[in-house]
């Protein structure tokens, strides 16, 4: 078992060398090529807490499985899916999946209804739909053949997928495997990713200790609070808070701070 460690939260990685072909040239075996991959995590690491890290969190994916062409997508559960990353889908093809396409987009179905599987394949999904429009008139246009996507819960029932797209090929069961291997690991990132935006993390002097912190949804629902917003601010400051907010048409995740050296 390899071990990816730093001041706050240790991660584990299972070495599991039997679950992956030895012969994929794309995939690195972490019995082997543990270094690769340890350098691929430290640089989500790295990423935690700033814009970039959907970005890189694709990137360092990419690169591991040899796919240039990569998508970061974010499903909720009452608004339309957003693009946080485009590296695949021309203008055209985005413009026609924002416009009808995501309707029917079998990612936002599932957001919607029950996750069962965080790793699976465009192919996989394929299969199992009734109908086949939406990967034949987004698919086609976009040139994808198939697209491997990991899910990651966020916050207040919204979830991110990182997609990763070939044009010419299936993915094989080694490289679906692998990432399945690894996901627990990048989950974790991302809770931490998560964690670091919702608590509005600081340095220097000033903690998380001395704000507090409520994030609304787009519809003004509270979807997180911190231990000192919950201790400090009362129902009706909160009521009223979130009146502004909503007549202020704030978006979603709309971060509300408080300092709390006041009497409340």
């Amino acid at each position: 078992m390899a071990q990816l460690e730093d001041r706050d939260v240790a991660f584990h990685l299972p070495v599991a060398a039997d679950l992956l072909s030895a012969a994929a040239p794309g995939v690195p075996d972490p019995a082997r090529d543990l270094p690769r991959l340890i350098e691929e995590l430290a640089k989500m690491a790295a990423a935690i807490g700033s814009r970039a890290f959907y970005a890189v969190a694709l990137a360092s994916l990419g690169r591991l499985l040899g796919c240039e062409r990569q998508l970061a997508m974010r499903y909720a559960q009452f608004a339309k899916p957003q693009f946080l990353v485009n590296h695949s889908l021309t203008a055209q093809a985005e413009a026609l999946y924002m416009q009808k396409l995501y309707r029917i987009d079998p990612l936002l179905r599932l957001v919607r209804t029950e996750v069962r599987e965080r790793v699976l394949t465009a192919v996989d999904m394929h299969r199992e739909e009734n109908g086949a429009i939406y990967f034949e008139d987004l698919y086609r246009s976009a040139q994808i053949y198939d697209e491997l996507v990991v899910l990651l819960p966020a916050a207040g029932g919204v979830w991110v997928a990182l997609c990763l797209d070939v044009n010419d090929r299936e993915f094989r069961q080694d490289e679906v495997a692998f990432v399945r291997l690894v996901y627990p690991l990048i989950d974790s990132l991302h809770q931490r990713h998560i964690s670091s935006c919702l608590s509005g993390h600081r340095g220097g002097y000033l903690n998380d200790s001395q704000l507090a912190v409520m994030v609304l949804d787009s519809q003004g629902e509270a979807c997180f609070r911190n231990g000192i917003w919950s201790g400090k601010v009362s129902a009706a400051e909160e009521d009223l808070i979130r009146a502004v907010s909503a007549s202020s048409g704030a978006v979603s995740y709309t971060h509300l701070t408080l300092p709390t050296n006041r009497e409340v």
